[in-house]
């Protein structure tokens, strides 16, 4: 398949560890800006395991790219040249932070707009160049977690996950991996203790406001759901 292709094809992590690539700062988190997006975000997990679908998390209905679960993920087909920086396209030679930015920015346009091929690609291109940027493993992370389905779910459950711990080995204090990693933890896994660590790492490193108050009931939700449910 080749989601699991593309997954496998990512730069291992290297035994000597370099400096980690930052989480970006300001304007909220960045990458997503504040939870109302990251909310989004985490509802597209529903496409796959039935918390529900919002507007964002459908295709782009110019895009020619069915809903999620009319096909497998791994069946979308590559994006055509130009659309979005890939391994194929994107920039030769060395890359500014300017530029990697603007690639991470195309990547996560296509995310939300739903032309999951192209997100891939564009992913893959940013860790081709910068294998342990914290924002490309993150929303590979999230692209993984919505393909688990069908008989490579719990593979792609475990390749999400993996990539959550990566995103935060790195990079311990970013929302969106602990965002994510608690939400997969919390649907696909079943284990409400591991989704409240993660969630209440996420409250002690965001600011006080919306963003926090949300997480935090999600928190109290899962500590009063019965275990296994």
């Amino acid at each position: 398949a080749v989601t699991l292709r593309a997954l496998d094809a990512l730069p291992a992590a290297s035994a000597r560890k370099p400096a980690p690539t930052p989480a970006p700062a300001g304007r909220g988190w960045r990458h997503p800006a504040s939870l109302g997006t990251a909310a989004v975000a985490l509802l597209v997990f529903g496409v796959a395991i039935g918390v529900g679908i919002v507007r964002y998390t459908e295709p782009d209905p110019m895009a020619d790219t069915p809903p999620p679960g009319s096909r497998p993920l791994a069946s979308l087909d590559a994006p055509p040249a130009g659309a979005a920086p890939s391994a194929a396209n994107a920039p030769r030679g060395p890359v500014t932070p300017q530029m990697l930015q603007g690639m991470l920015e195309a990547a996560r346009a296509s995310l939300f707009a739903g032309r999951y091929g192209e997100a891939i690609a564009a992913y893959q291109a940013v860790l081709k160049r910068d294998p342990n940027n914290v924002d490309a493993l993150t929303h590979m992370g999230l692209i993984a977690g919505m393909a688990a389905r069908g008989e490579h779910g719990p593979e792609m459950v475990d390749r999400a996950l993996g990539l959550f711990d990566r995103a935060l080995a790195l990079a311990p204090d970013y929302p969106p991996a602990l965002l994510y990693r608690g939400q997969l933890l919390y649907e696909a896994k079943k284990d409400a203790a591991g989704a409240i660590r993660s969630w209440e790492r996420f409250v002690t490193v965001v600011p006080a406001g919306e963003d926090r108050t949300r997480v935090e009931r999600m928190i109290a939700e899962a500590k009063a759901r019965p275990a296994g449910k």
